[in-house]
């Protein structure tokens, strides 16, 4: 099973609150399709993203936004 993209030994959180786990992901047409804390095969990938000690993120939106100064305004 090819991937379009592995983001590979990133600290991942799922937004579910539970604490990160370092997974690899496997992307292919713009979809998670594969999560794993064992690494993903990169055969014929052509897209391998090293993550290793930076957080993935895909469980949740981050709500940031700059809206406050519309509400002042």
């Amino acid at each position: 099973m090819a991937y379009d993209i592995i983001i590979r030994n990133g600290t991942v959180f799922d937004g579910s609150g539970g604490p990160g786990l370092r997974h690899d992901i496997g992307i292919r047409d713009g979809r998670i399709v594969a999560s794993q804390a064992e690494p993903l095969d990169d055969t014929g990938c052509p897209r391998v993203v090293d993550a290793q000690g930076c957080w993935v993120t895909p469980g949740f939106i981050e709500p940031h936004s700059h809206y406050d100064a519309e509400v002042i305004a």
